[in-house]
């Protein structure tokens, strides 16, 4: 049985729930009476009565309409006025769905130490920003693997400088630490002349439930004035963005937007990735199935 999130108030986390209830139900179905007598059945504390409960349940499906609108075709249920429903199936969503699973669950699953899921959700980030942009995009966190990118910072550096044609090169100085100082995706679209100028985006990725903490880890303009030779003349007119698995609080996006920048969470992720697909999905899937049979015991 697929127990409730806590808090059991946040109506992030109950459509989550309900999401999952729905994938891990062999209708592929979830109703609004079945969250109501999950509700009454944990006697959760704040929804005390049954105003208190409909109106819980009011804003849950709310918010299962507003991913259906942000996902688009990339949103794996139907939504009613009663209930949710798979469209298709878990292999046509494996991206949202991933995604999903990684911010209910978390990272550190025992049925799942390889492949690493934070790695997993870098390179899914990686192809949403590429086809946002139009363009081109590697993924410069650490640990970095050849063929993508050299392992070594300094190197790393110097291959991103040739990739985006600015920067001059890795600046010398001791980086022994760096690993990645933040900076998870680069990604940019030229013009056919090539020249200085071009659309630059840095991406940091927050996977785990310290995201909150990571609003302000990537400035990427310090990152070129550290670490390259000169500062690409793109990262003054660039954009600076943050990835997450989850949905944030309506409440919460302008506030995140201003401290971490263009914000991509599940569904715009999800959007963009079926843009244009090119993921490998069956290491998602591989990831996600153990973890949904798991729930359902």
């Amino acid at each position: 049985m697929l127990s409730l999130p806590m808090p059991a108030t946040d109506e992030l986390k109950l459509a989550d729930w309900l999401e999952l209830y729905a994938l891990i139900s062999p209708d592929k179905n979830a109703s609004y009476i079945d969250l109501e007598r999950a509700l009454r059945r944990e006697g959760v504390f704040g929804l005390d009565s049954d105003e208190d409960i409909e109106r819980k349940i009011g804003d849950v499906s709310f918010e299962l309409e507003q991913r259906a609108l942000s996902a688009t075709r990339a949103y794996p249920f139907d939504v009613s006025a009663r209930a949710i429903s798979l469209r298709a199936t878990i292999e046509d969503f494996a991206p949202y769905i991933f995604c999903l699973c990684l911010s209910f669950f978390g990272t550190d699953q025992k049925l799942n130490r390889r492949p690493f899921p934070r790695r997993m959700f870098e390179y899914l980030s990686c192809e949403a920003a590429k086809n946002f942009l139009g363009g081109d995009v590697i993924r410069f966190a650490s640990p970095r693997q050849p063929p993508d990118l050299p392992r070594e910072f300094d190197r790393a550096v110097n291959e991103l400088c040739q990739r985006i044609r600015e920067g001059g090169g890795f600046r010398k100085k001791r980086a022994f630490s760096a690993k990645d100082d933040a900076v998870d995706i680069v990604a940019w679209r030229d013009f056919p002349d090539q020249a200085d100028g071009r659309l630059l985006l840095f991406g940091n990725c927050a996977s785990g439930n310290d995201w909150d903490s990571k609003l302000d880890e990537l400035q990427p303009l310090f990152f070129c004035e550290d670490w390259m030779v000169e500062v690409p003349v793109s990262i003054h007119f660039g954009i600076r963005a943050f990835f997450v698995p989850r949905r944030l609080p309506s409440t919460d996006w302008q506030r995140v937007s201003r401290r971490a920048g263009m914000i991509f969470d599940r569904c715009r992720i999800a959007y963009w990735v079926s843009e244009n697909h090119q993921v490998d999905e069956r290491q998602y899937l591989d990831w996600i199935r153990p973890i949904l049979a798991r729930a359902t015991r």
